[in-house]
């Protein structure tokens, strides 16, 4: 099984498609700001438990350094680079067998994970987002980790 994981500067949520149908939208798991350590145990407990083999996670490193600063300040709590502590994930993932896929994040809270329109914002929320054309309504950090999962399998078929 595949997840997707979208990192930002409130929070980190996974994306992944559960062995039962759940209406064609995958399930989500969010964890709140923590050091790295914890970060780190969390997430490969989190894989390990829903049986995941392979991760997809944003590589922000393509986006600059702002963006990098801002991810770094989640999982540190102060800029530093995130550079690595992806490297710390990616190595821990592939010593429990679990093979991390990096994809550019570009765009990724912008457009339907299901039918590609663009997402617009909700009236008076602002990190809810709407699809015109298949009335999709998720937060943008699930829009963003079930895209990055998106590009994940996109990557590897």
């Amino acid at each position: 099984m595949i997840a997707g994981i979208d990192v930002n500067e409130r929070e980190i949520v996974i994306a992944y498609f559960p062995n039962f149908s759940n209406n064609g939208k995958p399930k989500f798991e969010r964890m709140k700001r923590m050091n790295d350590k914890e970060v780190l145990f969390f997430l490969l407990n989190k894989l390990r438990m829903n049986k995941i083999d392979e991760v997809v996670i944003e590589n922000p490193s393509i986006l600059g350094k702002d963006r990098s600063r801002s991810i770094g300040s989640l999982l540190y709590g102060e800029s530093r680079n995130i550079t690595s502590f992806l490297e710390r994930f990616r190595k821990s993932c592939e010593r429990v067998g679990i093979k991390v896929i990096f994809v550019n994040p570009r765009g990724t809270s912008k457009i339907c994970p299901k039918c590609n329109g663009k997402l617009e914002k909700m009236n008076g929320n602002y990190y809810l987002l709407y699809c015109k054309n298949c009335k999709l309504i998720l937060d943008e950090d699930e829009v963003g980790s079930w895209n990055i999962l998106n590009r994940g399998i996109e990557k590897i078929k």
